[in-house]
């Protein structure tokens, strides 16, 4: 099952009184869980798939990487790392990882994030 980020709502949503709300009117049948549940099951869900994508990528010969770095808002820098590859004759993109780096942004630096990342 592939997710898809939609709209970047932050997970505290489901504790707001008007989500809530909407929801009981929407689904009344349905219980939210809380953000400390969403937040569990979606860690449980990212090691399946990161095990999922390495039994795959085991059977893809050319798989090509994109690196991206920025600077948030608070001015937290942070590097992002994604892989491409074909399969059945179809462009496949999984991010592998998104991780804070705090230290200065030197080649060494950067080969050093990059390189845990791929170490998955």
């Amino acid at each position: 099952m592939t997710f898809v980020i939609k709209d970047l709502k932050p997970l505290s949503i489901v504790e707001g009184e008007g989500f809530r709300e909407l929801m009981h009117i929407a689904v009344p049948e349905y219980i939210v869980p809380c953000r400390i549940t969403i937040t569990r099951q979606t860690d449980q869900m990212a090691i399946v798939e990161r095990e999922n994508l390495k039994k795959v990528l085991k059977y893809i010969p050319n798989v090509c990487l994109t690196v991206d770095f920025w600077t948030s808002v608070a001015n937290n820098s942070y590097l992002g790392v994604t892989c491409h590859f074909l399969d059945n004759w179809k462009l496949r993109n999984r991010i592998l990882e998104t991780v804070e780096v705090p230290e200065s942004h030197t080649s060494e630096n950067i080969f050093n994030n990059i390189k845990s990342v791929i170490n998955l």
